[in-house]
């Protein structure tokens, strides 16, 4: 979903008070508000009906672009950082509390070796509290220009999508489907590239304009800029992923949000950004294998020519597109049951292709991204509260991993959500083996085949 933002003055006497600027009728893949400083009237503009939800922002007005820091933001952050540094239920992982073997993802690790550890914590990007962002009153939510004390949960959803989106693109530079340890200026461009989407501030257009991940956004501009002149003086865009979007569309500023809610979301603005990218939800353990087939894979005309493919009901598919599955479960009332603490440690180990699992404790949530010793969970934490400047290449270092934790299994919460990546034939095989490991398991309850 994309954001525009800024148009000239120059555009207020136009004649577009009598129509709507982007006709029901038209078959797009998302829906655009328009930040208009010189505008002082949501009256002015016409409603959008939404393409693919009931909760998408409905004006397309912002009345202002203001950026300044409430007096709440600023005691939220001192009280934040001051937990981030005072954690008194889990131990920091380091050379000291560190006992191979660990899995870090689906990958186990024996020994200290550098490129296999930095490799994977690279492989995402560490989105905390952030303060000094546009105000989220610009697109109708409460002012705030901080997510200090309640964004944490939506941090940890970035956290894991990033991961997904950015071994997506590593898979693609590789046509054998290996991650070859790889070069630090290709890792360095692919996470530039996954930041765009994520970016806290609103972005100059020009920066994303070779940017093949908002070819979504090229399609309507180029579209509804001929017809009609509001399109032509576009100088920023809110990015699909940032915290505006995320926060308006969970209608959660200033609340805290469970997984499976922003996990829903973030499904919703993918199917209106990707056409190659299918993420699938599954909120609960009973996984369709059905529906997983009519999402990534397509009928065969001539299975003659196919080298791999997949039978079901006496039809054969093969392999079309990529995507992400999410997995969402509830294992307990408030804390992780006892029964299944036994499971988390499996995920990591059984699950191949696994970009680790959003949880939490006492509603702060973390990005589980591993284990120690099958009992230990190893986290990112969202708490740190950084400054953001607005700009990109003073920011980017604040979106690096520096510090991870070990936190016991029994701490956990009983809700979590991991996910998945489908890029290849072999990549949904090995899933379908995968669960059917678990379905015919001790935790046949917990992860199973819908029947």
């Amino acid at each position: 979903m994309g954001y525009i933002n800024n148009i000239n003055n120059s555009n207020k006497n136009n004649n577009i008070n009598n129509k709507p600027i982007i006709k029901n009728n038209i078959n797009y893949n998302s829906d655009f508000i328009v930040n208009n400083n010189s505008y002082n009237k949501r009256e002015d503009f016409e409603i959008i009906k939404e393409s693919f939800s009931e909760n998408l922002i409905r004006t397309m007005a912002v009345l202002n672009s203001s950026k300044k820091t409430t007096w709440k933001d600023n005691i939220k952050s001192f009280v934040s950082t001051l937990y981030y540094n005072n954690h008194n239920f889990s131990i920091k992982l380091d050379r000291e509390s560190i006992r191979f073997p660990i899995f870090l993802f689906d990958k186990k690790i024996e020994k200290v070796i550098r490129d296999e550890i930095t490799y994977p914590l690279n492989s995402f990007l560490y989105m905390s509290y952030k303060s000094g962002f546009n105000n989220l009153s610009n697109i109708g939510c409460d002012n705030y220009t901080s997510d200090c004390g309640w964004g944490c949960m939506l941090r940890c959803c970035q956290m894991l999508l990033s991961k997904a989106l950015i071994q997506k693109k590593i898979f693609d530079f590789f046509t054998d489907g290996k991650y070859p340890l790889m070069d630090k200026n290709i890792m360095m461009r692919v996470r530039k590239e996954t930041l765009y989407l994520f970016n806290d501030n609103y972005i100059p257009i020009e920066l994303i304009r070779d940017n093949k991940d908002y070819s979504f956004f090229w399609h309507l501009y180029e579209t509804f800029a001929k017809s009609n002149p509001l399109y032509n003086s576009i100088t920023e865009i809110i990015p699909p992923y940032s915290i505006h979007i995320l926060s308006k569309l969970g209608n959660c500023a200033g609340v805290y949000t469970s997984d499976q809610k922003m996990i829903k979301i973030i499904c919703k603005i993918n199917s209106a950004i990707f056409n190659n990218l299918s993420f699938v939800h599954f909120d609960s353990g009973g996984i369709s294998k059905k529906k997983l087939i009519n999402t990534f894979c397509e009928e065969c005309t001539n299975l003659s020519e196919e080298k791999e493919y997949i039978t079901m009901n006496g039809i054969d598919y093969k392999f079309k597109k990529s995507g992400i599955i999410f997995i969402s479960l509830r294992l307990g009332l408030t804390n992780l049951d006892e029964s299944y603490y036994n499971l988390i440690p499996l995920i990591f180990k059984k699950i191949r292709h696994n970009f680790g699992l959003v949880g939490g404790r006492n509603n702060r949530a973390y990005y589980f991204i591993g284990i120690q010793n099958d009992n230990k969970l190893i986290f990112s934490d969202p708490h740190l509260n950084q400054e953001i400047t607005g700009n990109l290449s003073k920011d980017y270092e604040k979106y690096y991993n520096e510090n991870l934790y070990l936190m016991d299994i029994k701490e956990m919460s009983s809700s979590f959500s991991f996910a998945v990546g489908i890029f290849n034939h072999k990549h949904l095989m090995n899933f379908f083996e995968d669960i059917n490991w678990f379905d015919k398991g001790e935790f046949k309850d917990c992860i199973y085949y819908l029947k």
